[in-house]
Parts: C-alpha cells; sequence; structure tokens
C-alpha cells in the first residue's frame, strides 16, 4: 500500500466583487465562482503554476466582460480573471 502525501490546504478569499447591469444572484454567482476555481485548480499542475508565482496579498482582476448573460458565464469569467492575476 502507497502512502499519499498529505494534500496543502489553499486559501483563496475573494473580498469584492462589483457587477453592473442585470441583477444576478448572489448565490449562482458564488457556485459558479467555486465551480470554475475548482475545475480549474484541479487540472494538472495548476496549483504547481500558482507556488511558482508565489504569494499574493492582493489583486486586480480587472474588468470583465463575459460573452454571455447571467450567473454561470460571469462566475466563470471572474474565476478565470483571479486565477490569470494571480499568476502574473
Amino acid at each position: 500500500m502507497s502512502e499519499r502525501a498529505p494534500r496543502q490546504r489553499r486559501t483563496l478569499r475573494i473580498d469584492q466583487i462589483s457587477v453592473e447591469g442585470p441583477a444576478i444572484s448572489r448565490a449562482a454567482l458564488s457556485d459558479a465562482i467555486q465551480a470554475e476555481l475548482t475545475r480549474a485548480l484541479s487540472a494538472p499542475g495548476a496549483l504547481a503554476a500558482l507556488k511558482a508565482a508565489g504569494y499574493a496579498p492582493r489583486v486586480d482582476g480587472g474588468t470583465i466582460r463575459p460573452a454571455k448573460p447571467g450567473a454561470s458565464a460571469l462566475g466563470s469569467a471572474i474565476a478565470q480573471a483571479t486565477l490569470g492575476a494571480l499568476q502574473r
């Protein structure tokens, strides 16, 4: 039986998101961001790339204009912008 190394916990806290435009459910947006971050960070090498980038006390994801309306598209765009900013 092989032993696996314990998983290291990574914490990402998003303090503020400003949304302009049609009303979007806060819960739906939160779920969409979490789902996309989980998907993206589960990809091979994703955590290693973030670790190589180092600690970032604050990042700015910039202005996001999703291609489609709705919480799912906006959540995905926010997650991708956040990961992109963390890797700079």
